[in-house]
């Protein structure tokens, strides 16, 4: 794997110009080899099928938040916020605010099971989704879907807990973002968050398998 690492990084287009970022959005396409669906997992309508725990999967794992960082409430929402501790641990939310598959007509999403707590409707979809990645990312798409014209937060963190950057999205609808590093650690973390009408849901996560940088 790791001699073949150069020629991944070397198709990576730079983001544009115009961003001086430490992680960019960008719609150029990347090279990426694997991708997270989550239609393999139970599912069901609202408020669908609670995962206890941390949901594990092949190269990656989800859950609520990272050791360390502070989970507060906007309202109806989860609020994730601050530094985690090195190195990074992610840690699921208690029963009925952790999180779900919920079936659409086309597919499963993630949704994140906020402050209220399920069954309550309000709960679906306004919890905070963690995303630990086995191997640091350079790289990451993530599909987003059921957005009503909120937003969301996408914060990305490094294996020692460090916050590298933080993107706000929206008016939110059904989305799909890439988002590249441009320069210091790589990504080994996301949270993301919202404050949408209708709560917001995680389809596919695409990265890239390869050894670590250094």
């Amino acid at each position: 794997m790791r001699c073949v690492l150069p020629l991944i990084l070397a198709v990576l287009p730079a983001p544009s110009a115009a961003c001086e970022r430490v992680i960019c959005s960008t719609d150029q396409p990347l090279p990426f080899t694997q991708r997270a669906t989550f239609e393999a997992q139970p599912s069901g309508f609202g408020p669908g099928r609670q995962i206890v725990g941390v949901l594990v999967m092949q190269h990656i794992r989800f859950g609520q938040h990272f050791a360390g960082q502070t989970l507060g409430q906007l309202g109806d929402y989860d609020d994730v916020d601050g530094r985690a501790v090195a190195p990074l641990a992610l840690l699921p939310g208690d029963v009925g605010k952790n999180l779900s598959v919920l079936r659409l007509t086309d597919a499963n999403i993630l949704s994140g099971d906020g402050p209220a707590g399920v069954p309550r409707t309000e709960a679906t979809g306004e919890g905070a989704i963690a995303i630990a990645f086995e191997l640091p990312q350079r790289a990451l798409r993530l599909t987003l879907r059921g957005g009503e014209g909120g937003t969301a937060q996408v914060q990305f963190l490094t294996i020692d807990g460090a916050v590298l950057d933080s993107h706000t999205l929206g008016p939110l609808g059904e989305d799909r973002v890439t988002f590249i590093q441009t320069r210091g650690a790589d990504i080994s973390g996301v949270v993301i968050t919202n404050q949408d009408p209708q709560g917001l849901g995680l389809q596919i996560v695409e990265f890239q398998l390869a050894a670590p940088i250094g």
